[in-house]
């Protein structure tokens, strides 16, 4: 898989589990400590989250980290 789709896809699990946890963007942000703008980039796919942006994202939805990671 190309670090390109894959980031497209971290950043569609992820907006998809916000919108199930019933969160905004700037709701998650804020309790995974990031920027909406930053939140914004990563669900678009224009940035990859690092592993630790991934934890506190995945902490603040209530899942594990491995659940935002496509297979």
């Amino acid at each position: 898989m190309q670090a390109t789709m894959a980031k497209g896809e971290i950043g569609k699990l992820i907006r998809e589990s916000r919108l199930r946890a019933g969160l905004t963007q700037g709701e998650l942000a804020k309790q995974a400590d990031l920027t909406q703008a930053a939140l914004s980039h990563v669900e678009s796919g224009r940035s990859e989250p690092t592993i630790s942006t991934l934890k506190r994202i995945a902490i603040a939805l209530g899942i594990s980290w491995k659940d935002l990671i496509p297979e």
